[in-house]
């Protein structure tokens, strides 16, 4: 039976009710004033207690558990922390007219958004050419996240040998979340009910040795990853294949050094069992363009389409067909409007009609496949 916290005048009524029984006709009239009194002094101390118990009944169970509690006491009994906030990495490219070196530690500047980023290693020149070399975000978060080619220059010091720095990789795998935290605001590499929802489902899904939630709940564990797909005695009858990507920015690629320590984490033999031969890899995104006619859709109806559809799509890895009936059903369903059409269902440019796979590969034991990039679907409607 759950536990219903009175309201502080139910407390103080009960208090009142219990002094008048007690004292009445037993140790001579008690004056009702302060029969009052007394109970508004001594139903306000037990109203805190009674308060606190509320409060521990409601962090017993994760449904309903603070912040505080989820992190600490829920994280510390099911082995499962949350994420802590992440900083974006990747590569610079530096071109120099002559020889020079640029120490490890140097500070990287974007000049369009102001971001900083430290250089990992020396870089050294003997003669004019160009290198790269790893860089990360100087503070953890999105704003770290930014494409390819985009400019870089010192912050502090001047190098006249360097005559350009821009980054040849995607630099990504920035994230952070404010959560509150009892009474401090702290940043976390998932959102508060993300992380929930982790728990639930390991608590849900006990480890059993090997099956498919437990190498989710395992890669899930890492601050880069936001999706798991696995896919069964593939490529080889051993092998379980695990594609993982970050659908927390719009084309976000996990850097190889990245699944390579997920790959690691998977393969020791504290978690995969002997018989298994893991493989990890990056999921490589289509992109998606949908054409859909509703009329009278409203602006949050709109953004209601975006989040089912995203939710759906999430659930498709490499190898799996999606029905583009089941879209269209989805989409009649959030708006409430049987009318609604699905004219184009559009994956990288192609328009499919009844259902699409997911492209998925291999060349011996390196795979490769594809998923829906849902931070970054394309939309068209019509009245």
């Amino acid at each position: 039976m759950a536990f219903s916290v009175p309201t502080l005048a139910e407390v103080v009524r009960s208090v009142e009710n219990g002094f008048s029984i007690a004292f009445y006709g037993s140790a001579g009239p008690l004056r009702v004033s302060v029969l009052k009194v007394l109970a508004k002094a001594f139903g306000g101390a037990v109203y805190l207690l009674v308060l606190c118990c509320g409060w521990i009944w409601r962090n017993n169970f994760i449904v309903s558990a603070d912040a505080l509690s989820l992190s600490t006491k829920h994280a510390t009994r099911l082995n499962l922390p949350r994420k802590p906030a992440s900083f974006a990495h990747g590569s610079a490219f530096f071109i120099a007219s002559g020889a020079t070196t640029v120490k490890a530690g140097t500070i990287l500047v974007n000049p369009s958004s102001g971001v900083e980023f430290e250089l990992l290693e020396d870089v050294t020149f003997t003669a004019a050419g160009n290198k790269s070399a790893n860089i990360v975000a100087v503070v953890s978060g999105f704003s770290g996240n930014v494409g390819i080619g985009a400019t870089l220059q010192f912050r502090d010091i001047t190098n006249d040998n360097i005559t350009g720095i821009r980054t040849v990789t995607q630099v990504t795998g920035g994230a952070s979340y404010d959560v509150q935290v009892g009474s401090e605001i702290q940043q976390w590499g998932e959102t508060l009910e993300d992380y929930r929802n982790r728990l639930l489902d390991r608590e849900r899904n006990q480890p059993q040795g090997g099956a498919e939630p437990d190498y989710k709940s395992w890669l899930m564990r890492f601050e880069f990853v936001s999706d798991v797909w696995t896919v069964p005695n593939w490529p080889l009858t051993n092998n379980v294949s695990c594609f993982i990507a970050d659908n927390r920015t719009v084309n976000a690629g996990i850097p190889a050094s990245d699944v390579k320590t997920a790959q690691n984490y998977l393969s020791t033999v504290a978690r995969r069992p002997i018989t298994s031969r893991p493989i990890v890899a990056a999921a490589t995104f289509v992109g998606l363009y949908v054409n859909i006619s509703s009329p009278g859709i409203s602006d949050a109806e709109k953004s209601d389409v975006d989040v089912a559809l995203q939710k759906l799509l999430k659930k498709y890895g490499p190898g799996d067909t999606v029905e583009i009936n089941e879209v269209r059903n989805m989409i009649r369903s959030v708006t409430g409007n049987m009318n609604a059409v699905l004219n184009q269902f559009m994956v990288n440019g192609v328009n499919y009609d009844t259902s699409y796979t997911l492209p998925k590969s291999n060349n011996g034991q390196t795979i490769s496949g594809a998923v829906f990039g849902v931070a970054a679907i394309s939309y068209k409607w019509n009245a």
